[in-house]
């Protein structure tokens, strides 16, 4: 059988004999009760089956944090495109794909076949190493650690940048040292503390969906069993998305569809006709 339901499950045996094959269904601590019976009288056996290692979870391959320097910065999010930050796997993320998981190895677990016994043929998850290391970013455009470029002479925010600076000449500058340096007046320092804080509220929304024992994937995967790998690795990426659908449905939750808009200075090195210099400008952060 390939799952054992909460109802009991018979597997007769012939008369008189002492054991007998069966193919029962691997998962990590199960009870099984063997009843056996001769004519008026039954006799009743309680056993415990534990394979795996039922006192693995994946909450010791799980860590959750603000990212520091060039942690995420080559995912959607981190430092390409429009967005104001974003919180994926330190490891697992990528360009178009931000990911909640690192599936470095073999797609995050090892699939094993029993050899012999009676459950031999059937497969099972025998090493999940899937991992889930998630952190917060800020996208890099805004960072202290942000791309430079020349500062324009295009007032006001050159005079600005030669008081500030002055009898010094201006270094080259980002979004962060033209917001904090040369002009501290503008919305941008409420802007980044918002950004910082909001990526957290999706750590803190989504680390009690992914510690909670009903989403322990080891042990869900230690469930599961099938006749063939296929079907094994179909069932255990079925249920690792399962999972992460509701940790990423999770982390969304702070987005109420309330928009807000913050005035400061900002490098437009595309949009005509301001190319390559910073304007006073309104970023809109969608929540």
């Amino acid at each position: 059988m390939a799952s054992v339901p909460d109802i009991p499950q018979s597997v007769p045996g012939p008369s008189g004999a002492l054991s007998w094959g069966g193919k029962m269904a691997r998962t990590s601590g199960m009870q099984a009760t063997v009843v056996v019976s001769e004519g008026p009288t039954t006799h009743t056996v309680f056993g415990e089956i534990f394979v795996g290692d039922p006192t693995r979870s994946w909450s010791t391959n799980q860590s959750f944090s603000a990212g520091g320097p060039g942690v995420l910065d080559n995912c959607a999010g981190g430092s390409v495109g429009g967005g104001v930050g974003l919180v994926a796997d330190k490891d697992g993320c990528s360009i178009d794909n931000t990911r909640l998981v690192d599936d470095a190895y073999n797609q995050g677990w090892t699939a094993a076949a029993a050899a012999t016994g009676p459950n031999a043929g059937l497969w099972y998850v025998s090493n999940p190493t899937t991992k889930m290391n998630i952190r917060s970013q800020v996208n890099k455009k805004y960072r202290p650690d942000g791309w430079k470029n020349t500062v324009p002479a295009v007032p006001p925010i050159s005079g600005a940048c030669a008081a500030a600076y002055s009898p010094n000449a201006v270094p080259q500058m980002n979004n962060y040292g033209i917001n904090t340096i040369c002009d501290a007046t503008t919305q941008f320092g409420a802007f980044y503390s918002y950004a910082w804080s909001h990526e957290a509220q999706h750590i803190s929304l989504l680390q009690p969906v992914a510690t909670n024992s009903a989403h322990d994937l080891y042990k869900e995967w230690g469930k599961l069993v099938e006749t063939t790998e296929g079907a094994l690795d179909a069932a255990a990426e079925t249920r690792k998305d399962d999972i992460l659908a509701d940790v990423r449905a999770a982390a969304l939750g702070n987005h109420n569809g309330n928009s807000q808009n913050w005035l400061f200075w900002y490098y437009t090195p595309f949009a005509l006709p301001t190319v390559n210099q910073w304007t006073l400008s309104t970023v809109t952060t969608p929540h």
